[in-house]
């Protein structure tokens, strides 16, 4: 990674002046297409990094997620370890779309098998 450059001292200065106060506090120094730049990005620079920053983060977690389909199995039970279960109730997504629900069947009377 190359070493960052600072801005001069007397560019940071300048930069809180004016267009016009600068040219004519600084003749000699000034130059149109490089002090417009330089002055923006200072003047600007937070905002700037910031950006910056973003958008290195945005670029670093895009991970693709693959589709799956998955299914979820609903049991309706009490809260006791020994407990029978009362209804079993299915779904099965694609995403996030119901590819399948079946609808809760209730198990009373079933015995073990």
């Amino acid at each position: 990674m190359a070493k960052s450059r600072e801005t001069p001292a007397k560019c940071l200065r300048c930069a809180s002046l004016s267009p016009a106060e600068a040219r004519a506090k600084h003749p000699n120094c000034w130059d149109d297409k490089l002090c417009t730049a330089r002055r923006f990005y200072i003047n600007n620079r937070d905002r700037i990094n910031q950006k910056r920053a973003r958008k290195r983060i945005e670029t670093k977690h895009q991970i693709p997620v693959p589709q799956v389909n998955y299914g979820v199995l609903q049991v309706w039970r009490e809260l006791r370890e020994d407990s029978p279960i009362h209804a079993i109730g299915i779904e099965v997504l694609d995403g996030h779309n119901k590819l399948a629900v079946v609808q809760a069947v209730h198990c009373a009377g079933w015995l073990k098998g």
